[in-house]
């Protein structure tokens, strides 16, 4: 998955132009995330010398991003594009409504472990895989790993053990 993460208020306490307390346990819930190999964008209003040192602070935490305020590469290759708005599956941010609770209100679903995709077309292989899974009612979909999935093919969902 891609998180883009937000920095004055949510990375650390909001004192802008300083730089507040760190937010340790989002930043090191980041830094595993990024080691599991999901993809991290830093997505703030900072800009400048501002930002150079909020990515500064950032690698002394020992929290890096694949693309800071800008989309990563490999979805602009994709894409032939580049627009303003950045990319992400999950946005965390001091001004978001809390993600669990919305996903709760809203009837998400949502898991990490691994289920079984049997595409209607019988030349593409049943495949199983492994991510986090979420399940977007209003589209009876699921969605892992950057691609999204008719509910009706997706099977044999197993949870990871906590």
């Amino acid at each position: 998955m891609i998180y883009a993460v937000d920095f004055d208020g949510t990375l650390c306490r909001d004192k802008w132009p300083e730089i507040g307390e760190a937010n340790t346990d989002l930043i090191q819930r980041l830094i595993r995330l990024k080691a599991e190999g999901h993809e991290l964008i830093l997505w703030t209003m900072r800009e400048g010398k501002t930002l150079e040192k909020a990515v500064s602070w950032c690698k002394k935490q020992g929290l890096t991003f694949d693309a800071v305020n800008d989309n990563l590469e490999r979805l602009k290759e994709q894409y032939h594009n580049n627009p303003r708005k950045v990319y992400a599956d999950v946005y965390i941010d001091d001004h978001n409504e809390r993600r669990s609770a919305m996903l709760k209100c809203e009837g998400y679903k949502m898991f990490r472990g691994e289920a079984t995709v049997t595409p209607k077309n019988p030349q593409f292989p049943q495949k199983k895989i492994h991510g986090t899974w979420l399940y977007k009612p209003e589209w009876d979909c699921w969605y892992v790993n950057g691609s999204s999935y008719p509910a009706e093919i997706v099977s044999d969902i197993q949870e990871d053990e906590p």
